[in-house]
């Protein structure tokens, strides 16, 4: 099914930058804070704190206040499956939100939590589970914590890569993302997490089960370039494992299995991210390529602070067919989408939010 790119109707684009306010500019990194569930848009306004929910199809903006209303940064926009939980997360914590069922009513009030403070890199509502009620938290120490917001009891499973033989945080090994993969037997769920060195890991993170920890992953075939550079961020799109750098360079691997987890890596791409000043002070704690896997798609998008692109890969449906897919038939296609600074005399235009569903379209913010 071919997508679109999606612009809202006049009247109700013009309403939602009314919501939205002027711009308010923090920092020059991407973000993420819109989310399509369904035909619902989601979106997060900065300035009044509240979670904005779009109905493009009967032209409807719903107003959702929380109770109490995130005290720390936000970043990022998390919307389960379900559409009834949503996470709305910064570097210094996050906060989860119980979204009310569908009414017709402007504005609402939804009941909300802060379940962690401090030190997040990453979050994930787990896929295996039943009532859309997991959530997945790596921190800056190397743990990753599963939260059952629907009690609010904190912590059910856990797990702290920075175990002895593991990883060595003194050493600057940071956590920089993760991204669940596709089921496994008996409720097993992979589960990647990426280091700013570029080592993957990968996590059995089973709801029901103790979780167990295999890595780093070893990259195939061996060479010097192979996942250079500084990782920042990563997707998975069904058997295709996506690590983004600091540079814009992007590795696809395929996962293989056997007796132990490999990567073996098909293909590098760059992308074009403008002209970009230089920072002296970058580290592994930014992340200037942010990606996210396109549900049910075979693709993902990549936001940055110069625009947006979007990458088809081929080999996920060659994977689908054949045994050993022929490589030569796997080059990946790369689209320029959006275009935010177009000369170096522009000051960064990072882009606030993107994202990609069927019964939408591509929308982007």
């Amino acid at each position: 099914m071919k997508q679109r790119s999606v612009l809202l109707p006049p009247g109700l684009a013009e309403r939602l930058r009314e919501k939205l306010g002027p711009a308010i500019r923090e920092g020059d990194e991407s973000l993420s804070l819109m989310v399509a569930r369904e035909d619902l848009l989601y979106v997060w306004s900065r300035r009044s704190g509240a979670l904005l929910v779009l109905q493009p199809g009967a032209g409807t903006i719903q107003t959702v206040s929380l109770t109490a209303g995130p005290q720390h940064d936000i970043s990022c926009l998390e919307v389960n499956r379900a559409g009834s939980w949503a996470a709305v997360w910064g570097s210094q914590g996050v906060t989860v939100v119980q979204l009310p069922r569908r009414s017709r009513r402007e504005e609402v009030t939804a009941t909300s939590l802060q379940v962690v403070r401090g030190q997040v890199q990453a979050v994930s509502w787990h896929p295996g589970s039943a009532q859309d009620c997991h959530l997945a938290v790596l921190t800056r120490d190397a743990r990753i914590s599963l939260y059952n917001v629907s009690d609010g009891h904190g912590e059910v499973r856990g797990l702290s890569l920075a175990s002895p033989g593991l990883v060595s945080l003194a050493l600057g090994e940071v956590p920089v993302g993760l991204a669940f993969g596709q089921p496994g037997g008996q409720g097993h769920w992979p589960l990647y997490v990426l280091f700013g060195s570029c080592d993957v890991f990968l996590v059995s993170a089973a709801i029901s089960h103790e979780w167990s920890v295999e890595g780093p992953l070893e990259v195939r075939p061996p060479r010097e370039d192979n996942y250079s550079g500084e990782g920042c961020s990563l997707a998975v799109v069904g058997g295709v494992l996506a690590v983004a750098t600091m540079g814009g360079s992007i590795y696809h691997s395929v996962v293989l299995g056997g007796g132990s987890t490999a990567l073996h890596t098909y293909e590098q791409v760059e992308l074009e991210l403008g002209q970009l000043a230089s920072e002296a002070a970058s580290s592994v704690f930014s992340c200037p390529v942010r990606l996210s896997s396109e549900p049910g798609g075979s693709g993902y998008l990549a936001s940055h602070r110069a625009g947006l692109h979007r990458v088809e890969l081929p080999m996920v449906g060659l994977l689908k067919e054949e045994l050993l897919p022929d490589l030569s038939l796997a080059g990946s296609l790369v689209e320029h989408l959006v275009c935010t600074r177009a000369s170096s005399s522009l000051p960064p235009a990072p882009v606030l939010g993107s994202c990609s569903a069927r019964q939408i379209g591509r929308a982007h913010v």
